[in-house]
């Protein structure tokens, strides 16, 4: 499954970067895996999506960018306040683990959110 450059956008597989789908992601901080809204924001050597979770909470410990509806171009997620693209917290899955694509955030807000996931940021590895 590697990157495919067409029309401005990257699709990896059938995912593109700026897809929000749902996907066991690994936990940070724990073990585990979590069944959660995720960015996608590439994808590495291996062929596995790079994504970036959503959260209802902002982080304590890390910066977080807060996620309206308005930031969707298509779809969105069954929100009634402010979600957070968690930015710190980089994982990345297999697209088997994906069980379902919610929306596709505009490319203002997806070029803001990659733009500032600082270089050397830990990945977490799936199991």
């Amino acid at each position: 499954m590697p990157c495919i450059h067409r029309g401005g956008q990257i699709f990896m597989g059938h995912f593109v970067r700026g897809d929000v789908i749902i996907a066991q992601v690994p936990c940070f901080g724990r073990s585990g895996a979590k069944l959660r809204p995720v960015v996608v924001i590439g994808s590495d050597r291996n062929q596995e999506l790079l994504v970036v979770p959503v959260s209802s909470q902002p982080s304590t410990d890390s910066p977080s960018f807060p996620l309206a509806l308005d930031d969707f171009l298509e779809g969105g997620l069954d929100m009634f306040n402010e979600s957070y693209v968690l930015i710190s917290h980089v994982s990345t899955i297999h697209p088997r683990d994906v069980v379902g694509k919610r929306g596709r955030l505009t490319s203002e807000y997806i070029n803001l959110v990659i733009t500032q996931v600082t270089p050397g940021t830990s990945i977490k590895k799936r199991r």
